[in-house]
């Protein structure tokens, strides 16, 4: 029941969008990539800072960076500053990715038999929507 609310809502979303001009969809579309992108380099567990440093922002083709060319990112700092040059880029209809090629990344996300996920990524996918309507709020295009 619950993924059928989340579709419904997902959906009406998306309904919205279809009435906005190319301009607004423009600033929606970077706008709630920056926002779901920033959150998941602020929600990803921090030790060494290695995980979150490991976040590489790209738009039309998923960009594979090296697990060696990472950074020590503890902050997210750096993180942030390339999804905003990413988003920036962008144009309506182009798709925007997020990757991060640290090798124990899934695990942290996911868990394993001797601990817990953490699932910093699929929060904010479940998030989704609520980002969606709140940046057509901030940018007066709610209905």
């Amino acid at each position: 029941m619950g993924r059928a609310v989340s579709t419904r809502t997902f959906r009406a979303s998306l309904a919205q969008w279809a009435h906005l001009t190319a301009e607004q969809t423009e600033a929606v579309a970077r706008q709630v990539c920056f926002e779901a992108a920033s959150r998941v380099v602020q929600n990803t567990p921090v030790d060494t800072g290695f995980l979150r440093g490991s976040w590489q922002p790209s738009i039309g083709a998923p960009l594979v960076k090296d697990e060696d060319l990472a950074s020590v990112d503890p902050a997210g700092a750096n993180a942030a500053s390339q999804i905003a040059l990413a988003v920036l880029q962008m144009k309506a209809g182009e798709r925007f990715w997020m990757l991060n090629g640290c090798s124990y990344g899934r695990f942290v996300e996911y868990g394993t038999s001797k601990m817990e996920g953490r699932h910093f990524v699929q929060k904010v996918v479940q998030s989704w929507p609520a980002i969606v309507a709140h940046v057509m709020a901030d940018l007066g295009l709610a209905r």
